[in-house]
């Protein structure tokens, strides 16, 4: 291959990407608005959780109030004959 020939080939994947780039953002996701009620909902349809590994999530709760985003959870699992409860909030 020449390096014309390369020189073109690399202008051609530059267009395409850009054109690829430019419908993206013409016809693209755009933002996703959602009240804390329909978050709050969607979570509470997934509760309880059992992971892989036998832990089991329960009792999440999410604050939207003013700038912060809260989130509270609890958290269950048996190992080695021993039941491990936690509570965690952030």
């Amino acid at each position: 291959m020449t390096k014309r020939k390369f020189a073109w080939a690399a202008i051609f994947v530059a267009l395409i990407i850009g054109i690829a780039g430019v419908c993206w953002n013409i016809f693209g996701f755009s933002e996703v608005k959602m009240s804390q009620a329909e978050l709050q909902q969607r979570i509470d349809a997934k509760m309880p959780h059992t992971t892989k590994n036998g832990v089991t999530v329960s009792d999440v709760h999410l604050d939207l109030t003013g700038d912060v985003i809260a989130l509270s959870l609890g958290a269950k699992t048996t190992k080695l004959k021993t039941e491990f409860d936690i509570k965690a909030q952030t």
